[in-house]
Parts: structure tokens; sequence; C-alpha cells
């Protein structure tokens, strides 16, 4: 019976590292993104737009994903992925950029950072 106790008790140390990742990721999560954040993913997202051929390959996905049939929830979560796997191959910089903008609240004043950064970058795709 001692083993067992000991073996519980072993497994919970183990696993409460885990645990304390997991709970500290999602409070990150729900932390709001600070203003250089923001400055710094609309400075990426801008960057990105002047970068021809990143910008060639993001516009090529979301011509996609604008074509993809309205309703279509299979269809929309493959380009996500798609889209979501175009820009982790571009750097992590890029993909956390994306990210940042994502969680950016329309509301908020910062959202006019982020919105100019994607207006050069619908620019780029000519629209």
């Amino acid at each position: 019976m001692k083993n067992i106790l000991a073996i519980a008790g072993l497994c919970a140390l183990l696993a409460a590292p885990a645990f304390a990742q997991t709970n500290q990721a999602a409070e990150e999560a729900d932390t709001p993104p600070t203003a250089e954040e923001i400055e710094d993913a609309a400075s990426t997202i801008s960057a990105m737009a002047a970068n021809q051929a990143q910008a060639e390959g993001y516009c090529a996905i979301q011509n996609e994903i604008d074509a993809a049939p309205e309703g279509d929830e299979a269809a929309a979560d493959a380009l996500g992925e798609k889209m979501d796997a175009y820009l982790a191959g571009l750097g992590e910089d890029i993909a956390e950029a994306f990210d940042i903008a994502d969680s950016v609240d329309e509301a908020s004043p910062d959202n006019a950072k982020i919105d100019a950064a994607f207006a050069e970058l619908d620019q780029a795709c000519g629209s």
C-alpha cells in the first residue's frame, strides 16, 4: 500500500510543472498585448507587405480564403491551418505578430495601427 501511495505522490510531483506551465500559458493568453507589442506587430506586418515574396504567399492564401464558399467550415478550417503554417514558416516573429493582431480589441485605439499595417498588406495584394 505504501508503494502505491509513494508512486501516486511521485506522479503528482512530476505532473506539477506541466500544470503550472499550462496555467501560466492560459494567464498570458488572457493578458492584452502591450502598446509596444502592438507597435512591433504592426511594424512586422508592414515589413511583410514590403517583402514581395512574403506578400505574394500571403495574398495567394488570402485569395483562397476569400473564394471559399461561405459556411463551409471544413474549407475555412483547412485554409486557416494553411495560413497558420505559412506564417509559421516565415518565422516566429511574423506568426507572433499575427497572433497579437488577432488579440487586439477592435474597439481599442491601438487597433488603428494594426488596421493600417493590414491595409498595406491588402494594397500589396492589389485590393
